[in-house]
């Protein structure tokens, strides 16, 4: 027992960074079996069929009419409460199943999006976040156009998001990915732009249609003149760019 819990705070210790030491507690022990709990059913809930997709509409703010979708992957877990979708990823990561996941959620989409344009609905196009788990695998381009011919569509009903963060720490394999991927006629999106000290130099190779600033830009933007021209800098960027 000494040395289980030795290694619940060992990890907990190793979680916080190099340099830290943690002293065990019996809630430390309780976050550490809540998370073998989450991983054990995570395992099945792909071939459990647990996963669906929930979409957010996205407006145009100047015509007001409906310019697409972005998909939001939720878990339907019988044994679990509500989990946040951020959970969800970062233990899928963890775990080694983002990869497979995000390849459900690809197709998905383009399931449904398909089904829509049968049913006379013009849905635009979907997101789809594709941020990290391709790392080690670069077969991103191939599952997107594997997912795009087995539902008869085109690239242009889909725009897949990487985050700023997920981009520069993947590195050069991911920007070729993305590349393929505009070659396939997909747009590209970079989320949470500015969350992450990134390098410009880094960017500026992938050929992305938009960027979606984080949300930490807003704040006070309406009232702090810094902040509001530090907005109207990077928009002035995008469109350079």
């Amino acid at each position: 027992l000494l040395v289980k819990n030795a290694d619940v705070a060992m990890y907990r210790s190793k979680e916080r960074g190099r340099g830290t030491f943690e002293f065990f507690t019996e809630a430390l022990n309780e976050q550490a079996s809540a998370q073998m709990r989450l991983e054990s059913c995570l395992r099945q809930a792909l071939e459990a069929g647990e996963f669906c997709l929930l979409f957010q509409p996205i407006f145009d703010a100047r015509s007001r009419r409906l310019a697409g979708a972005e998909a939001m992957l939720h878990w339907q877990s019988p044994e679990l409460d509500a989990v946040a979708p951020e959970q969800i990823l970062a233990c899928a990561e963890e775990t080694g199943l983002l990869t497979p996941i995000r390849q459900w959620a690809l197709d998905e989409a383009c399931r449904r999006w398909s089904q829509w344009r049968r049913e006379g609905i013009s849905p635009g196009r979907l997101f789809v976040d594709v941020s990290g788990g391709h790392r080690r695998k670069p077969n991103l381009p191939d599952m997107v156009r594997a997912a795009l011919t087995r539902h008869g569509l085109s690239g242009d009903c889909l725009e897949l998001e990487i985050s700023e963060r997920s981009l520069l720490r993947e590195g050069p394999d991911a920007v070729e990915a993305m590349q393929k991927v505009g070659e396939l006629g997909v747009a590209v999106a970079i989320d949470e732009f500015g969350a992450a000290s990134g390098s410009l130099a880094q960017l500026g190779n992938v050929l992305a249609s938009e960027i979606k600033l984080d949300r930490t830009f807003f704040r006070g933007a309406l009232i702090n003149p810094k902040q509001a021209r530090i907005l109207d800098a990077i928009v002035a960027m995008a469109h350079r760019l």
